[in-house]
């Protein structure tokens, strides 16, 4: 493995690191943490460690997560300002405009009203308070700008590297 890799491929490989991580707690649980005296302790099933070998080898993955985490959002610090807050805004507007967007739809366009005396029914127009057509064309808009702040992001992921001296072998034998 080489001392850089980009941003790209250093998130894949973090994601990599937690699988690992996360199916090795896993296996922690699974395990018999005592034996009856007299017997010997079944590791076989285990990979053949122990829990106090399994627990050392979670925390030495954790302890190159968190390493490569701080490596990662130093990397990240170089990025556009305040990119990813601006992709997440663009997400929320758009998430509130989807569900304005089917409120409008289901919006009655008329009423009815029927006359309890005389049982005549009156329709009524109702006036939209949003046009939606308008909200439309926010959408499109938004979505727009989110791919525009995607692209720019992860052109930005592909040429920053992720400085990984000192822990490319030890992710290595993690992954391996």
């Amino acid at each position: 493995m080489n001392n850089q890799v980009n941003l790209s491929t250093a998130f894949k490989l973090r994601n990599q690191i937690k699988v690992e991580l996360n199916e090795k707690t896993s296996l922690l649980s699974d395990m018999p943490l005592s034996y009856e005296d007299g017997t010997k302790l079944d590791v076989a099933s285990f990979g053949g460690k122990s829990a106090p070998e399994v627990m050392k080898e979670i925390d030495d993955i954790q302890d190159v997560l968190s390493e490569f985490n701080v490596r990662i959002a130093k990397a990240n610090s170089q990025g556009p300002e305040g990119i990813i807050q601006k992709i997440n805004g663009v997400n929320d507007t758009i998430s509130r405009y989807t569900e304005l967007l089917f409120r409008v739809q289901r919006e009655p366009r008329e009423t009815v009203e029927i006359n309890s005396v005389s049982g005549v029914r009156t329709k009524r127009n109702r006036t939209q308070v949003i046009d939606i057509n308008r909200l439309r064309e926010a959408m499109k808009t938004l979505k727009k700008n989110k791919v525009k702040l995607e692209n720019e992001l992860s052109e930005f992921n592909g040429t920053t590297m992720v400085d990984l001296t000192a822990l490319s072998e030890r992710i290595e034998n993690i992954l391996s």
